[in-house]
């Protein structure tokens, strides 16, 4: 009897195997088809985005500085101080072979409809020593006033770039309101019940509301926190809101202030005031406490 099942046993689990078996490379071609079909509906750019956007934010100073370093010029054996501009390095044509790979990288992934800076930035080391090749070039003027408007455009760069950069810190440091209201709502006090709920809507989670700023859920950054487990939950279309004790809304009047106190706002980037040189904000995210006391 053991045999005969087991002779019968054999050819079944075989089968078995064949036809229900996990298949790695249907995954793997599933997966890349559905990333392809998400990428598809969110995030598409322009073909000129890297071009116009993404890399003169990365290269600021440097984008010019490398433009003059390719652009031939009549001066150029003056400049160099040499009749021999082939094995030059600082020859515009060395530096246009040099850059030539990376100008066709960029273009190739350009046609990519998905785009962001982080796949063109291995391009910025290069462009930025054709740039230093154009900053010599500019202060290496043999006579006075060339030399001296030289200096003066490569310092008025270098200062244009560093003005940039801290106006652009200061931009970027008010486009995360989701991390500073999480910050705000795990200052509040508990619940008066069993346990403190928090709601984060899109916008929030979106902009800075991620898992390491749950202070009050683990893993516990500081012992403090642990003697009271809040629950975060980012559930796009939770049943009901009333079981939560804190939300944090990008439109507060869309909750009935019959169920919904107001608690506190969060400010994001707005807008820059040329004429006062400020960035401004505005009320972005709010917080909204359960009147019930939040069960």
């Amino acid at each position: 009897m053991q045999k005969g099942l087991t002779i019968v046993g054999i050819p079944l689990a075989k089968l078995d195997s064949i036809q229900y078996a996990f298949d790695f490379e249907l995954y793997c071609i599933h997966a890349i088809v559905h990333s392809i079909s998400i990428l598809a509906e969110f995030l598409i750019s322009p073909w000129h985005t890297y071009l116009t956007h993404h890399l003169p934010k990365l290269l600021l100073g440097s984008a010019p500085l490398a433009l003059y370093a390719c652009a031939p010029t009549g001066l150029e054996r003056v400049l160099l101080q040499t009749n021999d501009k082939t094995n030059s390095p600082h020859s515009p044509s060395v530096v246009r072979e040099l850059l030539t790979p990376y100008v066709i990288f960029v273009l190739l992934i350009s046609g990519l409809g998905h785009k962001e800076w982080r796949f063109v930035i291995y391009v910025v080391p290069m462009i930025n020593v054709a740039a230093a090749v154009g900053a010599k070039r500019l202060i290496a003027f043999p006579t006075g006033f060339l030399r001296a408007l030289g200096q003066l455009a490569v310092l008025g760069l270098v200062v244009g770039n560093i003005a940039a950069t801290l106006l652009l810190t200061a931009i970027s440091r008010t486009n995360y309101p989701g991390g500073k209201a999480l910050e705000f709502v795990n200052s509040l006090p508990p619940s008066s019940g069993s346990r403190t709920t928090v709601w984060i809507d899109n916008l929030a989670a979106q902009t800075g509301a991620s898992l390491f700023t749950q202070a009050h859920s683990p893993p516990y950054f500081n012992t403090s926190s642990s003697s009271d487990s809040w629950a975060y939950s980012k559930d796009p279309n939770p049943t009901s809101y009333d079981q939560f004790t804190y939300l944090v809304v990008e439109d507060p009047t869309a909750y009935p202030t019959e169920k919904w106190n107001f608690v506190g706002s969060v400010e994001a980037f707005e807008r820059v005031d040329i004429k006062r040189l400020r960035v401004m904000t505005k009320p972005t995210l709010f917080v909204l406490r359960n009147k019930a006391g939040a069960r």
